[in-house]
């Protein structure tokens, strides 16, 4: 089942990861266990270098319940253009 979430949220990510690198328990507790890791490890790219409390409130989101952002992965935007151009400046 997919899920997406569309909208414009006021949340600026920086670059920061969407999902949790080397999430697997074996690997942080060094021991066999029955946890279900995510396996998603696609970085993405953003030319905005703000991160503000919506945006980190959108990080905890998507870490949480393994939603991601497509700004910045999919073709045609690979580079992380800019989505928004206002008169206090430009964002994603």
């Amino acid at each position: 089942m997919v899920h997406l979430l569309a909208g414009d949220f006021n949340a600026r990510t920086k670059n920061l990861d969407d999902y949790i690198p080397s999430d697997d328990i074996d690997y942080i507790f060094q021991c066999n266990t029955a946890y279900p890791c995510d396996s998603f490890c696609m970085p993405r790219n953003s030319k905005d270098k703000v991160l503000n409390r919506f945006g980190s409130a959108l990080i905890d989101l998507c870490c949480t319940h393994d939603v991601h952002i497509f700004n910045g992965r999919l073709h045609g935007d690979t580079d992380g253009h800019y989505t928004c151009t206002a008169n206090d400046g430009k964002s994603l």
